[in-house]
């Protein structure tokens, strides 16, 4: 426990990006360019070393702290390259054994012009930027405890603790949920591969009824009526399609919790089951709100929709890829829940969620099987199945 104070103590003196950081490098298409480059390189060169997933997720923390503060010239992406494999090998030099850190020389940088004494020269900037503290806690130092005090059933300790791994490790691509404390990362992520669909409800009453209660500050809204995957996730497709056509002004913040409440009602009215929720139980926080406006949005939304409500989404495919691609069949409630995790994580991304629903599917099922599969591999999965050739995979990435 003493373990666990010190580590509450180290990730709150902890240097993370601000608010403001965070949105300057959300908002930047070439920053999110360079984050891309570098968790797959980052992702792809790891394992090649056995490196563990703590020196992955650590490696992708100290490129973006260097991106808060230093600039990389659009298009140079030498540089991108370069700054990658320094934070790799920072990370492998804070996580690993001595004896399990590579050469520099090892690390691949492909066509790029760079050598040994380049990379000695950026991992000397990265230190200095760093004011030499490159100590952060991750996610992973709390995980063992989160998994002893939220895991009751001994027989699933393992199967937990995997796919409190996966989920943490999805959240890479999302710097807003990376830049949350560690230990609300890890905390919700084993509850999360403990309970499935647990809300931010049950998530407080799990974490005050631990002997630390108090220590971890959860200020995000959650799924409080209980509401499916696939109707979040529909609720959000309403939403892109009506700002597609509609725009709201800049900076009506009530409008936009109208049209938010406004699209989750009706996707929730999709599913007969989960209609039972009265209007009036929709938070809508400060915001003047009632249940006449959210009716009239309704309306607004379903004529601009032109009363066609139908859309497929990726949950729709899923128990099928996992019928054709997960041969296992122990680990076919893992791959369910995995692939569920992983299309969730695509919410954030409106580029990655315009690929036809039946794409994102098969991705996702494929890469809560194995983790490694490439383009070319999913492919050719796909073109085995006995309907193969419906689907337009060409443009994934």
């Amino acid at each position: 426990m003493n373990y666990i104070r010190i580590l509450i103590s180290r990730e709150i003196t902890d240097v993370r990006l601000n608010n403001q950081e965070v949105e300057v490098l959300v908002n930047d298409n070439w920053n999110q360019e360079i984050r891309t480059h570098a968790i797959r390189y980052i992702r792809r060169t790891a394992p090649q070393f056995r490196l563990r997933r703590r020196t992955i997720y650590r490696a992708v923390m100290y490129v973006d702290r260097f991106l808060a503060h230093r600039i990389i010239d659009n298009g140079q992406f030498w540089a991108v390259r370069l700054l990658t494999v320094t934070c790799l090998s920072l990370s492998a030099k804070m996580n690993e054994n001595i004896d399990d850190v590579p050469p520099l020389s090892d690390y691949p940088v492909g066509a790029y012009n760079i050598n040994v004494n380049a990379i000695r020269r950026m991992e000397i900037l990265v230190l200095i930027e760093f004011n030499w503290d490159m100590n952060c806690v991750t996610p992973f130092d709390f995980r063992n405890f989160f998994i002893s005090r939220f895991c009751r059933d001994v027989t699933r300790i393992d199967i937990t603790r995997m796919n409190t791994v996966v989920i943490i490790m999805s959240v890479l691509r999302d710097l807003r949920i990376m830049n949350h404390r560690p230990s609300v990362i890890a905390a919700a992520a084993t509850l999360l591969a403990v309970h499935g669909n647990v809300t931010i409800d049950e998530l407080v009453i799990e974490i005050n009824a631990l002997p630390i209660n108090g220590f971890l500050q959860i200020d995000d809204t959650g799924r409080q009526f209980r509401m499916s995957r696939r109707t979040i996730y529909r609720a959000v497709m309403y939403l892109d399609r009506f700002l597609a056509h509609r725009i709201l002004d800049n900076g009506r913040f009530w409008a936009v919790r109208l049209l938010a409440v406004a699209c989750l009602l009706l996707s929730a009215r999709m599913d007969e089951r989960e209609y039972d929720v009265p209007l009036s139980d929709y938070p809508v926080g400060a915001y003047n709100i009632n249940v006449n406006d959210t009716r009239r949005m309704e309306i607004l939304v379903l004529i601009e929709f032109n009363w066609d409500m139908n859309c497929v989404t990726p949950f729709d495919f899923r128990n099928f890829f996992i019928s054709r691609f997960c041969r296992d069949v122990a680990r076919i409630d893992i791959t369910r829940m995995t692939s569920g995790v992983i299309i969730m994580s695509l919410l954030r991304d409106m580029r990655l969620m315009n690929h036809r629903p039946s794409v994102i599917a098969a991705a996702a099922t494929l890469v809560a099987v194995n983790r490694d599969f490439t383009i070319k591999e999913l492919v050719i999965e796909i073109n085995v199945l006995p309907i193969n050739g419906f689907l337009q995979i060409a443009s994934l990435s």
